[in-house]
């Protein structure tokens, strides 16, 4: 049984060891990771769609951009995320 109460196979998840599963797998750790700093679920779910409205706001439309474009940002977030950590 799936974590939503689903059958695995009845859920919408894409194929082992695809971009989209290497991607999930980021934001899972991130998530745990709030998780283990107090974070609950609907704030960390809330939080994630605070943001994505300010990245709309701030960038507009982001549906078109090449993979190499979204590696290059979540690369560059991941920096940020490695220097706060220095920094704290």
């Amino acid at each position: 049984m799936g974590i939503i109460g689903k059958p695995r196979e009845q859920m919408h998840l894409p194929p082992k060891d695809s971009l989209e599963s290497e991607l999930i797998q980021c934001a899972a750790v991130i998530y745990v990771w709030l998780e283990n700093r107090g974070w609950n679920r609907s704030d960390i779910a809330m939080a994630i769609a605070t943001e994505r409205k300010a990245q709309d706001d701030k960038w507009g439309d982001q549906s078109r951009h090449s993979l190499l474009r979204w590696y290059t940002i979540l690369a560059e977030e991941v920096g940020e995320v490695a220097k706060a950590v220095l920094e704290s």
